[in-house]
């Protein structure tokens, strides 16, 4: 019977291709939205977990509340922090340390310019799961100078040479001998490096980390099994108090923060990696399974609409004596045959758009499911629970036809069954609908907050990171020439980029404060920052190199520091100091020389703040140049030859800040491209949705039609009639979607300190274009049926 059921479908897929196709589409469709969202969701929650031992890993965070009140959650902590853990606490098996730079390396002739150099300790591979396909890893990172790199860097450096024993120069300082080779670390780790040179190395170029406490890194601890963090975290505060002081930590807090928990749930400054939101997860999870039930409606809807062409059939069999059961066990299984060839495609399809949905989160979405087991048993078997889903109301609906009634004449346009499919068309536009308003409010929240005026001007803007051990005192002569180019307007620098995350800050006092102090973000600056950057000054002057006032202590604020310092003007002397309560140390007294208007010197996730500029060239790690000209690639050119000719042994890396600023809301990109992609899709399902249906509706009522152009009807008021009914749904399914999408968005928008307002015309554009695309989906058909020969359509009937 089994094999029967099997053949019948394929002959009943065969005879009807139009809606085989429309069903099999959808159906596939919808299933590669939702596997695509699957291994993406499932590479997001997995982060971090392939480490044998992550539920005993944990990483130390630092909680800092100034006495004015200001906070800084942050996973940076001191380098000397690990020892002191497991010299401390006999609960901590384990401690590590990681510090990360950008650098210069030389392998044999060649000269790369590298982000992400880490320094580790030799226990990093008891701790991690990382595997070292060459080397000991017990003792890799022994010795100082040595250094462990991943496969794909031996490959860059060496090409197919053996690269243990090989040597790589650091800042074309330090000779590093190769002792490891890694297997490339998976892309679900939130800690990624394919350069790890040993922390002695780093104690050797910065001694001074070795008892700093007030410098940052990252610190992870392996508990003892069986032991409890809530405990342990508890004894931290003990730590603070010996080796920093009782003032200190009143105002610092140390917490543990689970491996397994920091791509998802992290909300601290100062990560490696960009962490997801899980409330994002959440949304396109829903949004792939809407997608789904969307496809399973046109299944649904297009096996009841089309039941006249089943009805004899039926009939038939309940003649011969065809049960009920054995009816309903023949139509699921054609359900079924239909969900497992979607499921077929489905793999191609997926496949086929991995690299797109890569590219938009730029991120690669890990298959690595598709070598488990469980996958394919668990997966077919989700396609299969579809196919009866989707067809077990069509099957129970056929098999109640009655023989009677279906030879003596017989209609499928039953009140009950007629509103079922409207309700489900209106459902299925509904959710399109919803998905086009999201995705419109999306890309102009992504536009506002590109184009917010950040005052200052942020285009022909170039940046030079100054932050390496070997560059930092070239800053000056670089400038020097770069000056004398006549590409370049203006030149300056900062200790920070503007528009960026983070912030050094001092704590402020004025003469009228007492022993009051306020601490502010402070960037330490070139002396013609402010004209370069366009910053508007609105009292005093800016700083000039010739003027000793500057050089030894002068301070520029904006408008907010200069309320928050109480109501300071050009001319008061302000103290700056470093450290915090009962650990202040002044670091320089000087006037007020300047107040410039607010300008966004952190990022649109943050309100407008108090900001001192200090005159300290010395501190730049950025350098700025304000281009003119309109062929880029010959200032480029230009200055690439100019840095050649005093440096020659330092590659010339350089970005725009245009470009450092769209990288900072990579998020709210991925989010609105993303959307864009299931929107479309969202809208193919209900359009080829629709279509069949109105292949249905239009050949059941073909008789009618022929009636009509007998009797004089135009074929413009018979397309109107069909065209009509289906207008009505979708201008019901904005009705629906506009109050869902509204709500929707405004939670989302509410995220944001800077948004835009939610305007009308979105719902409007939103409305016209279903409209627009529903009547094109519809007309064609029913211009179709309308242009049929009548007497052709009364002969068949």
């Amino acid at each position: 019977m089994f094999k029967n059921y099997i053949k019948v479908a394929f002959r009943h897929i065969i005879r009807h291709k139009a809606y085989s196709f429309i069903n099999i589409t959808g159906l596939s469709v919808g299933m590669a939205c939702c596997l695509l969202i699957f291994f993406w969701v499932y590479n997001e929650i997995s982060f971090d977990r392939f480490h044998q031992k992550v539920d005993r890993i944990y990483r130390l965070t630092e909680f800092t509340r100034s006495a004015d009140g200001f906070v800084r959650n942050r996973v940076s902590t001191p380098p000397p922090l690990s020892e002191a853990l497991v010299r401390e606490f006999p609960d901590v098996e384990e401690a590590t340390r990681f510090y990360r730079m950008d650098g210069v390396v030389k392998a044999g002739d060649d000269i790369y310019r590298e982000k992400d150099l880490f320094f580790g300790e030799a226990n990093v591979f008891r701790i991690f799961s990382f595997n070292l396909k060459y080397g000991d890893p017990d003792k890799a990172l022994v010795e100082p100078y040595s250094v462990v790199i991943s496969q794909s860097l031996a490959e860059k450096y060496f090409a197919g040479k053996a690269p243990l024993g090989e040597v790589l120069t650091l800042e074309n300082h330090f000779n590093l001998t190769v002792t490891g080779v890694l297997d490339d670390i998976p892309a679900n780790s939130h800690l990624k490096f394919d350069f790890l040179a040993s922390y002695e190395t780093l104690l050797s170029m910065y001694p001074g980390l070795r008892n700093h406490w007030e410098a940052g890194g990252w610190t992870y601890v392996l508990l003892r099994e069986n032991y409890n963090p809530q405990i342990f975290e508890k004894k931290l505060s003990s730590l603070i108090t010996k080796y920093r002081g009782e003032d200190r930590a009143l105002s610092v807090t140390l917490g543990l923060q689970p491996l397994k928990d920091i791509h998802l749930y992290s909300n601290y400054g100062g990560e490696l990696e960009s962490k997801t939101d899980l409330s994002t997860l959440i949304a396109f999870s829903l949004i792939g399974l809407f997608i789904l039930v969307m496809a399973c409606i046109n299944f649904i809807n297009l096996s009841t609409a089309t039941a006249l062409l089943r009805a004899k059939e039926v009939g038939l069999r309940k003649v011969v004596g065809a049960g009920k059961l054995s009816l309903v066990g023949q139509f699921l299984g054609e359900a079924v045959v239909v969900s497992l060839i979607a499921f077929i495609l489905c793999l191609a399809l997926t496949e086929l758009l991995r690299p797109v949905m890569s590219s938009l989160l730029q991120k690669q979405i890990s298959f690595a499911l598709l070598d488990n087991l469980w996958f394919w048993l668990l997966v077919p078997g989700c396609s299969i629970v579809i196919g009866i889903t989707a067809g077990l109301y069509p099957a129970f609906y056929l098999s109640m036809f009655g023989p009677v009634k279906v030879l003596g004449g017989f209609s499928t346009g039953s009140p009950s069954t007629v509103l079922f499919r409207k309700i489900l068309v209106t459902f299925q536009y509904a959710v399109s609908i919803a998905l086009i308003v999201c995705a419109l409010l999306g890309y102009s929240q992504l536009n506002y907050l590109l184009n917010k005026d950040l005052g200052f001007e942020k285009e022909n803007l170039l940046v030079i990171l100054f932050e390496d051990y070997s560059l930092k005192n070239e800053y000056n002569r670089v400038k020097a020439l770069f000056e004398r180019n006549s590409f370049v307007k203006g030149i300056s620098g900062s200790s920070q980029i503007p528009g960026g995350f983070n912030t050094n800050g001092l704590s402020f006092n004025t003469a009228s404060m007492e022993n009051e102090k306020r601490s502010l973000p402070v960037f330490f600056v070139d002396y013609d920052f402010a004209q370069t950057l366009g910053l508007a000054l609105i009292a005093g002057r800016n700083f000039t190199s010739n003027r000793a006032l500057d050089t030894a202590g002068a301070f520029i604020i904006n408008e907010s520091a200069a309320k928050v310092l109480g109501d300071i003007s050009v001319g008061e002397r302000l103290q700056s100091f470093s450290g915090s309560p009962g650990h202040y140390e002044k670091w320089s007294e000087g006037p007020v020389v300047g107040i410039v208007k607010d300008y966004h010197f952190r990022n649109l996730y943050y309100r407008l703040q108090p900001q001192v500029l200090i005159a300290d060239a010395r501190r730049c790690d950025y350098m700025f140049l304000r281009l003119t000209g309109n062929d880029r690639q010959a200032v480029l050119a230009s200055l690439e030859s100019q840095w050649k000719s005093i440096l020659p042994d330092q590659p010339f890396t350089y970005s725009f800040l245009e470009h450092e600023l769209y990288q900072m809301y990579q998020s709210e990109r991925n989010f609105a491209a993303i959307l864009k992609y299931f929107c479309l899709l969202a809208v193919f399902i209900a359009c080829i949705g629709l279509y069949g249906l109105a292949i249905a509706v239009t050949q059941q009522r073909i008789r009618e039609f022929g009636i009509r152009r007998i009797m004089g009807a135009s074929i413009s008021s018979l397309v109107t009639m069909v065209s009509r009914e289906f207008l009505i749904l979708v201008l019901l399914a904005n009705l629906i979607a506009w109050p869902a999408a509204y709500l929707l968005m405004r939670r989302w928008l509410n995220g944001y300190i800077y948004r835009i307002d939610i305007s009308p015309d979105i719902f409007v554009v939103a409305a016209l274009l279903t409209l627009f695309i529903a009547m094109l989906t519809v007309s064609h058909q029913a211009l179709r049926a309308a242009l049929a020969n009548p007497v052709e359509a009364l002969r068949r009937e």
